[in-house]
């Protein structure tokens, strides 16, 4: 995810915020800051019908699984096993672990 990304997401928004009667104008900020951040926890999510880009010759790699039983697990899937569990119906949304992780860097501006 970009600076630019995060920017565009929050002046649209911004803008959106703006038309909304049911949110007074003195709490927009905490609202858009909502806003942002279950946008955020959501743009990491993918449907299962996405197939992940496995990293190089790494044998499997770490996933975060939504399951069909409304619970969350990590499990470590190989690019071979990815199709049964889609199959098999085990989840319906994934994310790659790093983008649930914060970046940790330091910004110096």
């Amino acid at each position: 995810m970009t600076r630019k990304q995060i920017e565009r997401v929050a002046s649209e928004a911004a803008f959106r915020m703006m038309f909304r009667s049911d949110i007074h104008p003195s709490q927009q900020g905490e609202a858009l800051f909502i806003e942002g951040a279950e946008w955020r926890i959501n743009s990491v999510w993918h449907d299962v019908s996405e197939k992940p880009k496995f990293k190089g010759k790494v044998e499997k790699e770490m996933f975060m699984l939504f399951c069909n039983s409304k619970k969350y697990g990590l499990m470590l899937i190989s690019q071979d096993e990815w199709d049964d569990f889609v199959e098999r119906g085990m989840f319906h949304k994934w994310a790659y672990v790093d983008d649930l992780l914060p970046e940790r860097k330091e910004e110096t501006e």
